[in-house]
This record gives C-alpha cells, structure tokens and sequence, in this order.
C-alpha cells in the first residue's frame, strides 16, 4: 500500500513551553487555511513522505527550534477519515523561540485560557482531546470531526 494511502493528509505538533503554556501559531488574515486562528504548528505532508519527516521539515520551516523526538498523541478524523495526526515532544520549547514565516506568529496560550481563544475548529478539538484525554467531538464548516488520544505510540 502507498505511503499515501497509510498516512494521514496533514501532520502537526502540540508544543508546551517551561510554564506549560501551548505554543500556537498565530496565522495571517491572508492565510490559505485556518486565515485569522491559531492553529498548531505543522502542514501538509508532500508525496510520499513519511509523518516525522514531515513534522521534522514543517517545523524547521516554521520555528527556529525543532525537538529531537516526538510522538504520536492524537489523530483527527473529519467526516469519518484519518485527517491528520498530532505529536507531541517531551522537550520543552525555549522562551527565545519564534516563528520564521512572514504573517505568522508564535502565540503561547495557558490552558485556562483555551477555551476562549480564536483556535481553528480542528485544532481547539484535538487541544481538548489531548488535555482530557477523552474522544471529542465537533463540527463545523458543514463538518463533522472528532480527536481520539493515541496512546500506542510513546
């Protein structure tokens, strides 16, 4: 089976700070997706490569800090397909970290706050999924979606 067929369209990272803040990506008013949110950082995987290749690239081009491990915490299914997997790292994002790409910001948000942020559907769904480590459901854009915690791969 094609690695495309295996893996998921989309791979992204949920990453914590020293304070246990998120670290979210503030995208520009002009952006394809998501225009206006915070979203996790992360993208599209390109043809076929595999997910920690992807996270490994789209962090790179993203932040100026990279972890040298993650894994998988959550996976998003919208209208019943694998839609992306979320990885984590146990290695906390420096205070000098900043986002590279022109029109997007680094935003660190405390999870008290996180409920009331302007978070992509998406991605406020696996947030949720991974802080009560419960399945969440959600819908939008005529969507229906859910996050359910991975917990095989640590």
């Amino acid at each position: 089976m094609a690695a495309s067929n295996v893996y998921p369209p989309y791979c992204c990272a949920i990453l914590q700070d020293e304070c246990g803040q998120f670290i979210l990506e503030q995208r520009g008013a002009d952006a394809k997706y998501a225009a206006g949110t915070l979203t996790c950082f992360g993208g599209a995987r390109e043809d076929g490569e595999e997910p920690l290749a992807c996270m490994h690239r789209e962090l790179t081009e993203e932040l100026t800090w990279v972890p040298s491990h993650l894994y998988r915490v959550c996976d998003l299914y919208v209208d019943g397909v694998i839609t992306a997997w979320f990885f984590t790292s146990t290695e906390l994002v420096p205070a000098l970290c900043v986002a590279r790409e022109s029109g997007r910001s680094l935003q660190r948000i405390a999870q008290e706050k996180l409920e009331n942020a302007v978070i992509s559907p998406w991605h406020k769904t696996v947030l949720r999924a991974f802080i009560t480590q419960t399945r969440v459901d959600g819908k939008d854009w005529g969507q229906h979606f859910y996050a359910v915690p991975n917990t095989l791969e640590k």
